[in-house]
Parts: C-alpha cells; structure tokens; sequence
C-alpha cells in the first residue's frame, strides 16, 4: 500500500524505503513509523554500454530516469556527489520503474537508477550490453513500515500482532532462504536465478536502530540543499517513530536512543 491510500484512510500501514518516508514527512504531519522490516543496497545504477556509460564521469549530459521521491533518487544524487559528478549535469528524467525498465531498453534513456526486480528485468533485455554502477555503496537503505496517529493510538494492540508476524516471516527466510527465493520469483515473475542474483544485497530483520536516524537526516539534508522541499528546517525524526510496538514484541531490537 502506497503512503497515499494510508494518508486518505484506505490503508492502515504501508510498506515504503525511508527515503520516501523522508520526501512524505515534510508535509505529512501524522505519519509514524513502527519497524524497518529489511535493509538493503540493492539500488544501483543500470546504464547502456553503446550510450557510452562505463564510469561516473560518463552520466554527465546523458538521460537519466529514476523514480521521483524514492530512496533510488536520492542514492543517484549522492553517488553523483562522491564522484565528483554535478547532479545538475544530468538530465533527470522522472518515470515509474516499470516505464523505465522499457525506456531503457528501447533506449529513450541512456540510464536508470533503479532496485531489484526491476534491475534484473533489464539486464534481461541489455544483456552483455549492461553497465552497472552501485550507486549506494556502504549505505543501507530501510523497508519501513509506516502507519498513522490514530491507528497506533486506538489499536496498539493491532501493530504488536503485525510486528510479531514481520518477526515470523524474518525468522523463516533465516531458515528457508530457498523456499523464500520461489515465493518471490513467483510473485514477481523473475526466475530464480533472478531473484538469488539480488539476494546477498537483502538483509531481512524487523529493528529500529539509531543508523535509522542518521539515514533520514542525511535524506532531509540532501532534499533541503537540492531545492526538492520548499521547507528548510527538516523534522525531528523522533516524534514521527513508534517504538513502544516494538519494544513490547522485541525489545532488544530497539536501539534508537531516546
């Protein structure tokens, strides 16, 4: 569920990367996060050989679709910052990940800053002709969960139940790795060898550590200097967490000082 439906009531939770979370935080005054769920580093950027595209240097003048708002916008412009790249130099084109997996592979765009399934769709298609760039490096992005004021207010109860099922389904890709790759590939439609190329990128363990923290600051910082938000002071990322849930289910798993 998208952070939309949860805003307008249609959805009680919603399942975003924090960068998302971020972008939604500067105007959402009632949004609060109950877990991160996973971590992962699995946002890269996937360019065409024949446009030329083998190193950093090489992005600047060339098309480059990303998703607005997501975690893989803002791993593109930070990773354009440590090499030296002006983002400005690029030429940002905003479309869903699933309009840029064909965009890329008609060649409407030179690049794409993309995360798994969509990564492996198109090196499906690009083939030996596939330049990837980990634009993440060292830094984790999170799977959070998300909810509202109201619900953590009237059904406490509700996100402890949820919390502990995420803590069931963690334990179970511990010690079914195989069973969980053929739930994937058959929800998403990858094959196998897909979904494992992608798999040593994806860490899954409900916690709410104080990395988190400093994660969302770094985003509302690069939003603020980009001119992506008209707000110049970013939030106190405390208010906008929920840790009594977890604390009750897994109180160890809690390591935001607070």
């Amino acid at each position: 569920m998208s952070l939309k439906e949860l805003e307008e009531g249609r959805a009680d939770v919603a399942c975003v990367a924090d960068f998302a979370f971020v972008t939604k935080s500067f105007k959402a005054g009632n949004l609060k996060v109950i877990g991160a769920i996973a971590r992962s580093v699995g946002a890269h950027i996937v360019a065409r050989r024949d446009s030329g595209i083998t190193k950093p240097a090489d992005l600047a003048g060339k098309s480059v679709a990303v998703p607005k708002g997501t975690i893989a916008e803002f791993s593109l412009g930070a990773y354009c910052q440590r090499n030296g790249v002006p983002y400005q130099s690029l030429n940002i084109v905003y479309l869903p990940p699933a309009d840029i997996v064909e965009a890329i592979r008609k060649g409407t765009v030179n690049a794409a800053c993309v995360w798994s399934p969509f990564i492996e769709r198109i090196k499906g298609y690009l083939g030996n002709d596939t330049v990837l760039l980990p634009s993440q490096g060292r830094t984790d992005y999170y799977l959070l969960l998300v909810t509202r004021d109201d619900v953590v207010r009237e059904k406490p109860a509700v996100v402890e139940r949820l919390l502990k099922t995420m803590i069931q389904a963690e334990t179970f890709v511990r010690q079914h790795p195989d069973e969980a790759m053929q739930i994937i590939a058959k929800k998403t439609g990858l094959t196998i060898d897909q979904v494992r190329g992608g798999w040593p990128e994806e860490k899954y363990e409900v916690r709410m550590g104080q990395d988190l923290l400093t994660i969302m600051e770094a985003e509302a910082d690069w939003m603020i200097r980009n001119n992506l938000t008209s707000r110049k002071q970013m939030p106190n990322y405390l208010d906008v967490i929920y840790l009594k849930g977890l604390e009750a289910v897994r109180p160890e798993a809690v390591g935001i000082i607070h």
